[in-house]
């Protein structure tokens, strides 16, 4: 997609590469941590959803809720697994244009994420994939009595639910511009 990209939009090509770019730090340099921040999270939700935006086109109506300011601190890629999930199944179902909902908010020192997305039944791709089943033990290990998580399927629509208690809380984040900033250094370094 970039790589068709670069020949039509330059200036777009760049915003895919520099999310891109942040996704797979994260990826690289923040899976290994106990927890980050959830801002830092919704980051990368956000990059995540703005690639699949410009991926998926006008086939996916998406909206999105996302916290701006937390905080709290939470196991690190604990709700991505759900959202590339979510664009999967319905990009899969081969609607023309199906629906998608993420939201995460914050709760009273705690996190209440929800991922919803429109299927037709018998055409969401393959089944009995590891990645919800995984999250499910992740939530068991990291947070024992501490958490809920629910799964809804109506055969129309399925939905995950989170909610997190009992979250600490993580040092203040750097702001936008500056994150920014040493992305383009590391991305020119490359």
């Amino acid at each position: 997609n970039i790589y068709v990209m670069i020949r039509h939009d330059v200036e777009k090509s760049r915003e895919m590469v520099m999310r891109f770019s942040d996704l797979l730090s994260h990826q690289l340099y923040d899976s290994g941590k106990k927890q980050v921040p959830v801002e830092q999270e919704v980051r990368c939700l956000t990059n995540y959803i703005e690639l699949e935006k410009i991926r998926q086109g006008d086939a996916v109506d998406i909206h999105e809720d996302l916290l701006e300011k937390s905080q709290l601190e939470v196991a690190p890629l604990l709700f991505l697994p759900i959202v590339e999930n979510a664009f999967k199944h319905g990009l899969a179902a081969g609607m023309d244009v199906y629906r998608l909902e993420v939201s995460l908010k914050e709760e009273s020192q705690g996190i209440y994420f929800r991922c919803s997305n429109e299927y037709q039944q018998g055409k969401s791709g393959k089944k009995g994939g590891i990645g919800l089943e995984n999250v499910r033990k992740r939530l068991e290990l990291l947070y024992p009595n501490q958490h809920q998580f629910r799964i809804q399927d109506d055969g129309r629509r399925f939905t995950v639910e989170i909610h997190l208690d009992k979250l600490t809380t993580a040092p203040q984040l750097e702001n936008d511009t500056e994150h920014e900033q040493k992305l383009q250094v590391i991305t020119s370094k490359k």
